[in-house]
């Protein structure tokens, strides 16, 4: 294993570590609070390089997938959980496009 490969999987692995140990439940009761401040970034999930963040963005091995995750200032954020305004949207894009070509599933194929 060289330097930088060493050096990604070390980097994937301690982010992977603290996503793992975080409540799940109690990140998205924080992301959804109606008394969430509009400057609120996010659910605080750990301190990261200038290099480590895009180590963990090129992974597969991400325990969380780095769309629902911000980069700032030196510190990760969770933006958002996975299955959650994504999957809702995917679902009225896909009836979006039904309704304007008429073809329901004839055609196309929904990528869900």
């Amino acid at each position: 294993m060289t330097g930088s490969t060493a050096n990604q999987k070390m980097a994937v692995q301690r982010i992977n570590c603290f996503i793992r140990k975080m409540d799940m439940k109690e990140v998205e009761d924080d992301l959804i609070s109606p008394t969430r401040a509009e400057t609120y970034p996010g659910m605080y999930v750990c301190d990261a390089s200038h290099e480590d963040w895009p180590r963990y963005v090129k992974s597969e091995q991400q325990a969380l997938v780095s769309r629902a995750m911000a980069y700032h200032n030196g510190e990760i954020y969770i933006v958002e959980l996975p299955g959650t305004i994504h999957d809702t949207f995917l679902g009225f894009l896909d009836i979006a496009v039904i309704i304007a070509t008429g073809t329901m599933d004839e055609h196309l194929r929904s990528r869900r």
